[in-house]
C-alpha cells in the first residue's frame, strides 16, 4: 500500500508498473489517461537498463505535430481518459500505462490517494496461452534482460538494441522464406525438445555435430550479421539468435518460425520490437 498526498497540480509523463494497482482516490480530484499494454511499442519506453526505466519518453502534452516527427508511432495508441474524484476506486492492470494529473485539491487543501499493490508473479510463472499483451511486454522486457545478461563480458547492454534488430530482421527473413534450410533446421529441434520436453544442451539450440550443418546455417543468418558489433563473435551471436529463437517457439508455438497463421501469429516479431526503435 502506499498513500499519495498532493497540494499542488501536478502531472508527469506516462509510465507502466508490473504489478497490479488498486487505485483509491480520497479527496481531491485526478485524471488519468490510460493506454493498453499492446500499445506499448507507441509510447517509446526507455530501455529496461536505463534509469528511466518504466517511463515514456514522449510528453503527451506536446503539440500533435511535434509529437508525429518524434514519435511517430503514437498516433496508433488508443487512448483512454478516467476521472477519479472523492471516493472513486479504479484497477489498474499490470503493464497498462497511465498518465496521472493532479487536477485540483479537496476542502483540506490536499489531493490524497492509496495504492494497494498485488504481485503478479504467479502469473508470470505459469502464463496461459496464447500470451495476453501484459504478459508479452513482460516477456520482452526479459529478452532484454537476458541479451545483457549473455553479452555481459563484451558490451552487455551495449549491445541490446543490435541484437534485438538483428532477430526482428532473421526472424522476418525466415517468416519469408528467404532461408528455409535453417528455419527448417531450427523448427525442427525445437519441435523435438517440445516433444521430449528437452532444454537444448551446449552453446546452441539446434547446433549440429557436423561443420557443415554450421555452415549452412551460418550462409542463411544474413540478416543476424548485418548487425553484430565486433566485439561479439560469430559463434556467439549464432548461438544466442538460436537459443532465443528457440525459447520464442516454446513460448507461443511452431508459428514463430513455421509460415501459418494463428491467433498469436508473429510472437515473436511482436514481442522484439516491442520495447526498441526497430527499423
Amino acid at each position: 500500500m502506499r498513500l499519495v498526498p498532493c497540494s499542488r497540480v501536478h502531472r508527469a509523463n506516462p509510465c507502466v508498473d508490473s504489478d497490479d494497482n488498486v487505485y483509491m482516490q480520497l479527496s481531491g480530484r485526478k485524471r488519468l489517461v490510460l493506454f493498453e499494454p499492446r500499445d506499448t511499442a507507441c509510447l517509446y519506453p526507455y530501455p529496461v537498463h536505463h534509469e528511466l526505466d518504466r517511463r515514456s519518453r514522449l510528453d503527451i502534452r506536446d503539440p500533435p505535430l511535434r509529437l508525429r516527427e518524434r514519435f511517430p508511432r503514437f498516433a496508433s495508441a488508443r487512448r483512454y481518459e478516467v476521472e477519479l474524484r472523492a471516493g472513486d476506486v479504479l484497477y489498474l492492470p499490470a503493464w497498462w500505462w497511465h498518465e496521472v494529473v493532479t487536477e485540483e485539491v479537496g476542502p483540506d487543501g490536499l489531493n490524497v490517494s492509496v495504492n494497494f499493490w498485488f504481485d503478479i508473479h504467479h502469473r508470470v510463472l505459469q502464463p496461459t496461452r496464447p500470451f495476453c499483451d501484459g504478459m508479452r511486454v513482460e516477456a520482452a522486457r526479459q529478452l532484454e534482460v537476458l541479451v545483457a545478461h549473455e553479452l555481459r563480458d563484451c558490451g552487455g547492454a551495449l549491445h541490446v538494441t543490435p541484437f534485438l534488430t538483428a532477430l526482428h530482421a532473421q526472424l522476418l527473413a525466415i517468416h519469408n522464406g528467404e532461408c528455409d534450410v535453417a528455419a527448417d533446421a531450427l523448427y525442427t529441434e525445437a519441435m523435438r525438445d517440445i516433444d521430449t520436453d528437452a532444454v537444448p544442451t551446449g552453446a546452441s539450440a539446434c547446433s549440429s555435430s557436423h561443420e557443415d550443418d554450421r555452415a549452412t546455417h551460418r550462409t542463411c543468418w544474413c540478416a543476424l550479421h548485418d548487425y553484430r558489433p565486433m566485439q561479439v563473435s560469430v559463434s556467439r551471436w549464432e548461438a544466442l539468435f538460436e537459443f532465443v529463437a528457440w525459447k520464442l517457439m516454446l513460448l507461443v508455438g511452431d508459428q514463430t518460425l513455421n509460415h501459418t497463421e494463428s491467433s498469436d501469429g508473429h510472437a515473436a516479431l511482436y514481442w522484439v520490437s516491442q520495447l526498441r526503435d526497430l527499423p
